[in-house]
């Protein structure tokens, strides 16, 4: 008995560790991301920046520009809150506010569906075909 509840606490424990490192990789990738966009932006900018200026008339260099930055910036900063929101659930996880919303409802679904599949296996096992009506 007591190597049952060794084993289960071991997959547990190893479940939680395999969880949370995954979580925390996403959490990294999502802010390596985030800088490498952010300096790219910088990058292009000022690469950008000295054709705009002798081919362009102001007002287009000024949209092209303040376009170039938003974009960047934008997609720098989706990456930087994706990281943040991964952190979050991760420090949540640890702590043991883990349950999300709608899992209740989640679990009921995969119940049924569950129920549904084992009954048409046993209708198929003794022949009964199932109808809609």
């Amino acid at each position: 008995m007591a190597t049952i509840r060794s084993s289960r606490h071991n997959h547990q424990l190893s479940h939680v560790i395999a969880k949370t490192a995954t979580a925390a990789i996403v959490a990294v990738t999502f802010m390596v991301l985030y800088g490498l966009t952010n300096a790219a932006t910088v990058v292009a900018l000022a690469l950008a920046t000295p054709p705009m200026v002798i081919f362009s008339p102001p007002l287009i260099l000024a949209t092209i520009t303040m376009f170039l930055i938003g974009a960047g910036f934008l997609g720098s900063m989706g990456f930087a809150v994706a990281a943040g929101f991964v952190f979050y659930w991760v420090y949540g996880y640890l702590v043991g506010k883990d349950h999300m919303m709608g899992e209740d409802q989640m679990d009921q679904v995969s119940e049924k569906i569950n129920d549904g599949g084992k009954e048409m296996k046993k209708n198929k096992k003794y022949g009964i075909e199932m109808l809609d009506m």
